[in-house]
């Protein structure tokens, strides 16, 4: 599949994620992928970065029994994602960026690009259109993890372009629940990646991430 355009990859993501065989999404890595749908049944998902709904579909084909999604591009994102989910009561949409606080949160983005809005300049220029080199930055409201009224939270998927680091310490009362959790790490820097992983370790959680590149990592409490 080479769809370019916003519009193509997110008629992709659902139908894939809904209808298809999603090993085969050239988007996602298939292990990461089939352990998160494996994990989802009959269980309170938090989808952090929802950008097309990909793992909200997932999760839903999986059997959860609700998703909680976050994504703060609603201008982008929030069409599709009302039309897609927005009648559906296994899901809760919420378009604020997750980090540690409440209030508003400073993102970039590249106008012109495919890249979705990141906490940093180095995220926000490693894909899309090279010619495309003006950076502009966005006000969006940011909430926690924590502020909102989950239920037991059993499944966090993490993708939040080089959020990841402040997102889980707004997050510390879900955390003492040991749900699951299947993170993107982005390029956040050794100090950052370093408290997150001895968050993650105080939390009863492995492996350690301390000194990691950036990937795919599934998380689950021993």
């Amino acid at each position: 599949m080479n769809a370019k355009t916003h519009d193509e990859r997110r008629a992709a993501a659902i139908q894939l994620g809904l209808h298809g065989d999603y090993k085969k999404f050239e988007f996602y890595e298939g292990t990461f992928t089939d352990k998160f749908f494996r994990c989802c049944e009959g269980k309170i998902v938090v989808d952090c970065g929802m950008c097309y709904g990909y793992y909200t579909a997932l999760a839903l084909r999986a059997g959860a029994k609700h998703v909680y999604g976050f994504e703060p591009n609603e201008p982008l994102h929030g069409p599709h994602l009302k039309k897609e989910f927005g009648s559906n009561d296994r899901v809760t949409l919420c378009f604020k960026a997750l980090t540690n606080r409440a209030g508003t949160l400073q993102l970039l983005t590249r106008p012109g690009t495919l890249r979705s809005w990141s906490a940093t300049k180095q995220i926000v220029m490693t894909r899309g259109n090279p010619n495309k080199t003006k950076v502009e930055s966005v006000d969006v409201p940011c909430t926690t993890i924590d502020a909102n009224a989950f239920e037991n939270v059993d499944v966090i998927k993490c993708d939040t372009e080089g959020g990841e680091a402040t997102i889980f310490h707004g997050a510390q009362r879900v955390l003492k629940n040991k749900p699951s959790i299947f993170l993107e790490l982005h390029r956040i820097g050794v100090k950052a990646t370093d408290r997150l992983s001895q968050l993650f370790k105080a939390h009863g959680y492995t492996p350690d991430l301390a000194g990691s590149t950036p990937g795919r990592f599934i998380l689950e409490a021993q």
